[in-house]
């Protein structure tokens, strides 16, 4: 069986020019972010599978993310023991786009239900052959700094009808 979803792109180092007079621990650059509603997660997707020396260094909680007509079209992986307060209620929160992926291979159930978990929570994308989706950080800022608060990833349809934006952005 052929599952194929470890394709790794190229990516063109001569575009990328670094000005040692402002090298510092923040990381500048231009990325794309959109904001999703957050809904908690289904514990029992989440049971499924148990990674012990993960959850031993780092308890996290799952969320589902759901677009503006309210359908799940990813997932948010918080390291807390504690359902996270700006995450209650009827908020949101500003994710951004760090890498791309595929899986294929519709016969693989175990890829569908264990390792990309949200490829089977996904109405629109559970019967699809190919699963594309983007790797996401979802920031909190302060004084202009994007801070890392939870990660995931989230399906390139679903991304795309959050009309995300190109912005400059700083991680700290």
């Amino acid at each position: 069986m052929n599952l194929g979803f470890f394709r790794t792109p190229d990516i063109d180092m001569s575009q990328v020019a670094v000005d040692k007079e402002v090298w510092d621990r923040l990381l500048h650059g231009e990325a794309m972010v959109a904001s999703f509603k957050v809904k908690p997660g289904d514990e029992d997707v989440g049971s499924q599978l148990k990674v012990t020396w993960e959850e031993d260094a780092s308890p996290f909680l799952d969320y589902f993310l759901t677009d503006t007509l309210g359908q799940v079209v990813g997932r948010l992986k918080v390291p807390s023991s504690t359902r996270e307060p700006a995450l209650e209620g009827d908020s949101t929160c500003e994710c951004v786009a760090i890498s791309e992926g595929k899986a294929y291979d519709s016969r693989s159930e175990w890829l569908k239900k264990i390792y990309i978990k949200e490829w089977s929570v996904i109405e629109e994308a559970r019967d699809l052959d190919e699963f594309e989706f983007y790797n996401i950080v979802w920031v909190e800022r302060r004084d202009e700094i994007a801070y890392r608060m939870g990660l995931r990833s989230v399906w390139k349809e679903g991304w795309h009808r959050q009309n995300p934006e190109t912005r400059d952005i700083v991680l700290g």
